[in-house]
């Protein structure tokens, strides 16, 4: 099994009460989902959720950046894919911790088949 593609989806949902702090002020709830295509057929889904930024932004980084590392790889060598991944970022200036699986909004590994027939939501 290889990944095939990586492609986005936004979603935003309007909260009825904003969130907001010193420095945010958010009036709706913006996410990316991130689906992982195989060879053969399976789609993996994750979630990209956009708090320090633009959707925008993310889907850029992710179908930019992060996509033309991981198509043709295989999706259950998860550790290859984040170093691939990691090394990508960083030749661009991005720090690894804006990868980590529970601190950041980008996290396309997180969304590849944990088992053939299974999906892994994040």
């Amino acid at each position: 099994m290889i990944i095939t593609d990586v492609t986005t989806i936004k979603l935003r949902y309007p909260m009825t009460i904003a969130m907001a702090d010193a420095i945010h002020y958010m009036p709706d709830r913006p996410t990316l989902l991130v689906q992982v295509h195989t060879d053969e057929g399976i789609v993996g889904v994750g979630e990209a959720a956009a708090y320090s930024g633009f959707l925008e932004s993310t889907e850029a980084l992710i179908t930019g950046e992060l996509r033309p590392a991981i198509v043709g790889q295989d999706p259950f060598r998860v550790e290859k894919l984040w170093q691939m991944m990691a090394t990508r970022a960083h030749q661009r200036g991005r720090s690894w911790p804006s990868f980590s699986k529970f601190s950041s909004p980008v996290n396309p590994v997180a969304a590849v088949p944990e088992d053939k027939g299974h999906l892994h939501l994040s």
